[in-house]
């Protein structure tokens, strides 16, 4: 009688609890591989924000460059200044300010 009580409680086991384990280790590891696929694509959308926004910031730096070496009045200052004379309260930017 021992013997089969001990078989059917092995058998329980086996039935009800191994199974129940399999799927939660299945269930965590594909949520966990789910998890990391959305992380990865979060972090890919976050870095291509990040370049389009370091892109669009180096061309304002460009066009502003390039206003500013091809303005005449900025030119005609450059040449006109004598830096080893400016006062040194006095910058370049006071000095394009006065310019009509």
């Amino acid at each position: 009688m021992k013997h089969i009580h001990n078989k059917l409680v092995l058998w329980f086991i086996v039935v009800s609890i191994f199974p129940t384990m399999f799927i939660g280790i299945f269930s965590y590891f594909k949520s966990t591989q789910s998890l990391q696929n959305k992380l990865n694509k979060a972090s890919l959308s976050t870095l291509e924000q990040i370049n389009k926004n370091m892109d669009e910031k180096v061309q304002k730096v460009e066009m502003y460059l390039d206003v500013f070496f091809t303005s005449e009045k900025i030119q005609k200052v450059l040449h006109e200044v004598d830096f080893k004379n400016t006062l040194p309260e006095m910058s370049i930017w006071h000095t394009i300010s006065l310019i009509p």
